[in-house]
C-alpha cells in the first residue's frame, strides 16, 4: 500500500485535509491526522523554522511515506496569477497528473525565510519564479533523505495587486515554534497603534476569500483521490 504524507504549515491550511481523512479533531500545530485505511497522513508542521523542520522529519521517520506533499498558500510573483489560482512543482508523474486534473499550473516556486514584499516578488518573477512561500527549504533535506517523491502544491493567497499588511503578518509568526499567532487582543492593540491597519486587514480578508474557497475545494478532491 502506497502511503502519503501531506504537510500543512498552518491550522487553516490543515483543516480541509483533516476533514478529508475523516478527522473531527480541530488541527493544532504538531498534530497529525490519519485516514482510516492508513494511506494518508496529515501533519500540521508550522510555518518554516527549525522546529517545524523537526516536526516534519519526525513525521517522515514515523510514517515512512512513499510520497510527501507540501500544500498551502503562497504569494504570486507574476501579475497574471490571481488569488485562488493553483500552481504546483513536482517531478512525480502521479502528482503531476493529479495536479493537472485539479486545474493546476506547472510552476517554479521560491522559498524564503521572511514574508516577501511586492518588490521582492517582482524580482523573483523576473528570475522565473511564479510563487513564493516560507517552508520548502526548511523541509527539503528530511524529504530528500527519506527517498520519498515530493510534490509542492500551492494556491495564490496574495497576488501582486493584494495589499497584505506585511509587518503585522510577519509579527504574528512565532519564529521559534512556527505558529501563526493572531489574537483579537493583539490585533486590536495593533489597530490602536496604527488605525489604517483595520482597513488593510478588512481588504486582505476580502481578497483572500477566493483562495480559501478554491483551496478547500481542491484539497477535498485531492484527499479523496489519495485515500481510495
Amino acid at each position: 500500500m502506497k502511503k502519503y504524507l501531506i504537510i500543512s504549515p498552518t491550522i487553516f491550511e490543515a483543516l480541509p485535509a483533516f476533514k478529508g481523512v475523516g478527522c473531527k479533531m480541530r488541527p493544532k500545530v504538531g498534530n497529525t491526522a490519519k485516514s482510516g485505511n492508513g494511506k494518508v497522513s496529515v501533519v500540521v508542521s508550522g510555518i518554516g523554522c527549525k522546529t517545524s523542520a523537526e516536526r516534519v522529519a519526525s513525521s517522515i521517520k514515523e510514517i515512512m511515506p512513499d510520497i510527501v506533499l507540501l500544500s498551502g498558500f503562497c504569494g504570486a510573483c507574476k501579475r497574471e496569477l490571481k488569488n485562488g489560482d493553483f500552481i504546483f512543482e513536482t517531478s512525480s508523474p502521479e502528482l503531476k497528473d493529479l495536479a493537472l486534473k485539479l486545474g493546476g499550473k506547472s510552476a517554479k516556486i521560491k522559498s524564503v525565510d521572511k514574508l516577501a514584499d511586492t518588490s521582492q516578488k517582482l524580482s523573483f518573477g523576473k528570475n522565473g519564479y511564479d510563487g513564493v512561500e516560507m517552508e520548502s527549504d526548511f523541509f527539503r533535506r528530511a524529504i530528500e533523505e527519506s527517498g520519498a517523491e515530493f510534490g509542492h502544491f500551492r494556491w495564490i493567497s496574495d497576488s501582486l495587486e493584494s495589499n497584505i499588511p506585511l509587518s503585522f503578518m510577519q509579527s504574528s509568526i512565532n519564529e521559534c515554534s512556527g505558529e501563526l499567532e493572531i489574537s483579537p487582543l493583539k490585533t486590536l492593540a495593533a489597530i490602536v497603534k496604527s488605525p489604517s491597519l483595520a482597513l488593510k486587514l478588512l481588504k486582505f480578508a476580502h481578497d483572500i476569500m477566493p483562495a480559501k474557497i478554491e483551496y478547500s475545494k481542491d484539497m477535498a478532491r485531492l484527499v479523496s483521490v489519495l485515500v481510495k
